[in-house]
């Protein structure tokens, strides 16, 4: 039989009552965690936000909901245990609708955790097992109203090739008789609908991506990968975020766009050298192959002009792209390595939005009285890598308008004072600047994903072609050895 669970909001229609404090106008939370989840055929899980009408008349909406489902390990052996399943029956429908972002309202969020995980379709991620792996559409990402997806794999996570990808958040619509009818579910009052990203019926919420394999574990060779296949895509809202976080290996050969949002690779593991820190492994690592494109250049796309030509709504600069550990206190170095390839290309740069008149922003205050020249800045790219680093990609950071800033670019090759042991690299780092002519033979490493770069540890190096069209405004590197400047450079 199949399963309903509703904690969704309601609607609560007060109108001429008492001002009383309603508490039923938000969605709940739903959290499933176990060795084996499996939801049946034809289930509904409902975590909408409603909305409260209160004695004078004024609506108040409720926040949407949680709903979390992940497989977890029968035991605390820090090796991965691929012995788990997460299972979402045919037509289950989940529910996260929420309201429109102009009053910072969002959708629900949803988290979800399974052995393998392939989206796009079914494929082979690691070795059988008698427990089935997670397949998503591109189509889950776009259905159920919610505005944050975090997807993780125990095992792999694949975006598999020339799948294209397009999260999209659905909000709710009041109907204009809502204060006419009784208290009851929202769906009796509102429907769904995506909105447009400005105007004044309301503007549509980022939807945040984050997709991720095995961060806990780094040691085995067979999980800890997310890879975004050839030509695959992931084509974020203005604004939104993008991360796609692995304890071994993330593989970029495809585009992801999040423009004037945030775009993040990251190697999760730990510092060496403590307890429980990670054995080294010479394919531990973050590539970016030809085919990879990480833009987030500043938009356009939330600013709408009225009809007496005032024009409102977000300016956005150009985003961030980082590349290296996530941490609390900022970025941390990958630890592992990272390699671009040179027909990679990543993209912060500002727009320029015309000569309009801005209603907010504007550099004379309030609207500004006769159009005026409007641009966004660049943004900020930053690459930390603990073992090696090689960079040919090109980069992209100019402002919309030279009368504004240009973005910042950081390159680290940093161990960042944590002592390992051998087989980790033990001689200093070394990160060199330089053309293609000037670069030591010996330094040569696979650009092939998954190769052995033990040939790299404690070495890096970016080319300075990549930097005479970019646009940057500041330049920021650092080695926690040497800095070389090779014969001939020019910045």
């Amino acid at each position: 039989m199949p399963v309903k669970l509703d904690v969704a909001g309601r609607w609560v229609n007060d109108s001429g009552g008492a001002l009383l404090e309603s508490t039923a106008n938000g969605g709940g939370s739903i959290d499933f965690s176990a060795n084996r989840v499996i939801f049946t055929d034809g289930g509904v899980v409902d975590v909408s936000a409603g909305v409260w009408l209160d004695g004078l008349g004024k609506l108040i909406k409720g926040a949407s909901g949680s709903f979390s489902a992940r497989a977890t390990k029968l035991s605390s052996n820090p090796q991965p245990d691929l012995d788990t399943t997460l299972v979402l029956g045919r037509n289950l429908t989940l529910l996260g609708y929420g309201w429109d972002f102009s009053g910072g309202q969002k959708g629900g969020s949803i988290r979800l955790t399974g052995r393998n995980v392939a989206i796009g379709g079914a494929v082979a991620l690691s070795p059988s097992a008698p427990w089935p792996d997670l397949d998503l559409s591109p189509g889950f990402f776009e259905s159920g109203g919610f505005s944050s997806y975090s997807i993780a794999a125990n095992g792999n996570l694949a975006l598999l090739p020339g799948v294209m990808l397009s999260p999209r958040t659905a909000s709710w619509v009041l109907s204009q008789n809502a204060q006419d009818l009784p208290s009851g579910s929202i769906q009796s009052v509102a429907v769904p609908r995506v909105l447009d990203l400005a105007g004044i019926a309301g503007t549509r919420p980022s939807t945040n991506l984050s997709l991720a394999a095995n961060t806990l574990v780094a040691t085995a060779d067979e999980v800890g990968q997310v890879q975004l296949g050839a030509n695959a895509s992931i084509f974020a809202d203005p604004g939104a975020s993008v991360s796609l976080s692995a304890g071994r290996q993330v593989i970029v050969d495809g585009l992801i766009s999040a423009p004037g949002g945030n775009i993040s690779l990251n190697l999760a593991t730990p510092l060496p050298g403590g307890s429980g820190g990670p054995d080294y492994n010479p394919m531990r690592g973050i590539w970016l192959g030809s085919n990879a494109k990480l833009l987030a250049p500043g938009s356009t796309a939330r600013l709408s002009t009225d009809a007496g030509g005032v024009t409102r709504g977000a300016l956005l600069d150009g985003g961030s792209i980082s590349i290296g550990r996530p941490q609390v206190a900022g970025l941390g170095a990958a630890v592992g390595y990272v390699l671009a390839d040179p027909g990679a290309f990543l993209d912060v740069s500002g727009v320029d939005a015309g000569v309009i008149r801005l209603a907010s922003g504007s550099q004379s205050g309030g609207i500004s009285v006769t159009p005026e020249p409007v641009a966004s800045a660049g943004g900020n790219i930053t690459v930390r890598a603990r073992e090696g680093l090689w960079w040919q990609a090109k980069l992209l950071a100019a402002p919309g308008r030279p009368s504004v800033r240009g973005g910042s670019l950081t390159f680290a090759l940093d161990r960042e004072g944590a002592e390992a042991p051998p087989p980790y690299p033990q001689i200093p780092s070394d990160l060199v600047i330089g053309s293609a002519a000037e670069r030591d033979p010996s330094l040569n490493p696979s650009l092939i994903s998954g190769a052995n770069l033990s040939s790299l540890a404690g070495r890096g190096w970016v080319d300075t072609a990549i930097f005479s069209t970019a646009g940057f405004d500041r330049l920021s590197f650092k080695s926690d050895s040497s800095i070389s400047l090779a014969n001939g450079t020019r910045l």
